[in-house]
């Protein structure tokens, strides 16, 4: 199945989440998603080319738009980058908290790129604080969304074409990707913390998706 297929992830790890390279700077969430999603790659048997890196970037709570900036300016690097070395490799996305907020501004700031686009297989954001405060989704587990964008509370959504492929997963009680308090969510976020520890198995249901992305794809 899939024989030669190369997929490539590429994660961004949260504020303040170590970048050591036991993670492959991914943080220990991000990494745990793609150490799952192998796992399932292999227990049924495919045989894509799976890979991972790290987005670098300071990660950074207090110098908060500089660090998302660098950011974004990274992972969009590494997206030319590697899209221009194989001109076959698809590409699955996935942030944690600041990291789906770098994975948002990088995909807008390619919105005239189709081609590049077209070739995003899955998107995973995690604890986004990009979502409605106050609203009855505000909680909302998975990429089923009324509103477009997946969600989002200001001006950098997720485009149309893409939401289809994108999943999303807010934590109850997760303060700071429900935009509850404002900024005192940084204070009290509540179990914005708990993604690491798989909380509602959020960790293996963002690996399925991503799994079962990479087969829709191949059968498109």
């Amino acid at each position: 199945m899939n024989e030669g297929r190369r997929v490539l992830a590429l994660g961004v790890r949260g504020s303040r989440e170590s970048d050591s390279e036991s993670t492959g700077a991914m943080g220990p969430t991000v990494h745990e998603i793609v150490l799952k999603i192998g796992e399932d790659l292999t227990r049924k048997g495919d045989n894509t080319q799976f890979e991972c890196r790290g987005v670098s970037y300071p990660a950074s709570a207090i110098r908060y738009r500089t660090s998302r900036t660098r950011g974004s300016a990274e992972l969009r690097r590494l997206l030319y980058d590697e899209a221009m070395r194989d001109d076959s490799v698809t590409f699955a996305l996935i942030g944690l908290s600041q990291g789906a907020d770098v994975v948002r501004h990088a995909i807008a700031a390619l919105e005239l790129d189709t081609a590049l686009i077209d070739r995003i297989v899955a998107i995973v954001l995690l604890g986004d604080p990009n979502r409605h405060a106050g609203s009855a989704e505000k909680f909302q587990h998975g990429s089923d969304d009324a509103r477009p964008g997946l969600l989002a509370r200001r001006g950098v959504v997720i485009r149309t074409d893409l939401v289809g492929r994108a999943w999303s997963y807010c934590l109850s009680r997760d303060r700071i990707c429900a935009n509850s308090w404002g900024p005192l969510g940084v204070v009290f976020s509540g179990t914005h913390t708990h993604y690491e520890r798989n909380a509602d198995h959020v960790l293996d249901l963002a690996a399925a998706f991503v799994v079962d992305q990479i087969h829709r794809s191949v059968e498109a």
